[in-house]
């Protein structure tokens, strides 16, 4: 009897396990179901928040219904968020300003890019997807970067949010300059072998 019972048990936790991960695999969104949603404009936003402020404000558009949010990855090359944590090293777009560890109790270990990871888990937690534009259009005025600059930068970018099931790449090639071909094709380059899963869309 209690063997009986324990195969059960057993046999249920698996079936749970395997509905949750076929559950989890079908969260990815499509371009049709990304149209239908209701999408706020977060760009300059969102990251600047300390993380009490965030989540109350993710809590209030949640309530109010919205289902996807704008943000921009970095502004300009002198970006920080609300801790001052600077995202670049001396301003320099290949040289993004990362440390070992993301506690966030650890203002040495926690950096810009571990608080960017933290506001599309949390937008997730509440079931929002997040638009990410990688460059704001200052970089691409300011700093003007080339092919070998963006795919330094969209690369560190790919790899932080491989896992990330809410993310939405957005390709702006009105921003981008004269050289928006090019940049966008390295940008689509790493998404695809990073991020196979992730939307991409332009515009």
């Amino acid at each position: 009897m209690t063997h009986n019972i324990l195969r059960k048990s057993i046999t249920a936790t698996l079936f749970f396990v395997a509905f949750a991960s076929a559950f989890a695999a079908k969260t990815y969104i499509t371009h049709d179901k990304l149209s239908a949603l209701y999408t706020i404009d977060g760009f300059q936003v969102i990251k600047t928040m300390n993380h009490q402020d965030l989540d109350m404000y993710l809590d209030s558009v949640k309530y109010s219904g919205v289902k996807a949010i704008d943000m921009c990855a970095l502004l300009n090359n002198y970006d920080e968020n609300y801790y001052h944590d600077k995202a670049l090293r001396n301003g320099n777009l290949v040289a993004p300003l990362t440390t070992n560890g993301s506690t966030f109790a650890d203002a040495v270990q926690y950096d810009y890019w571990d608080n960017i990871i933290y506001v599309v888990r949390e937008c997730w937690k509440r079931g929002i997807y997040v638009k990410i534009t990688p460059l704001g259009p200052d970089v691409y005025k300011n700093v003007q970067p080339n092919k070998g600059m963006v795919r330094i930068y969209i690369n560190l970018l790919c790899r932080l949010l491989k896992n990330e099931v809410n993310i939405v790449w957005r390709i702006d090639h009105s921003i981008m300059g004269p050289q928006a071909a090019e940049l966008a094709e390295e940008m689509v380059g790493a998404i695809k072998v990073h991020n196979k899963k992730q939307l991409i869309v332009f515009e």
